[in-house]
């Protein structure tokens, strides 16, 4: 019956990058992203949305 996990070599290879710490760089590359957008993502319209984007016609549906 074959392992649904892996094979022991499969796991060796996870265990070993997870130790290696290769993963660390990326991992804080993402948290520093998502850092420096956390305040983007409470923000409304900034001051030229609304003649921009709101009153322009040509930014309505798709199927107008």
């Amino acid at each position: 019956m074959k392992s649904e996990v892996g094979t022991g070599r499969e796991v060796n290879r996870i265990v070993k990058f997870l130790r290696s710490q290769a993963w660390l760089p990326g991992l804080l590359l993402i948290g520093a992203t998502l850092i420096a957008y956390q305040p983007v993502w409470h923000a409304g319209f900034i001051w030229d949305d609304d003649g921009r984007l709101i009153n322009n016609p040509l930014t309505g549906a798709a199927d107008d």
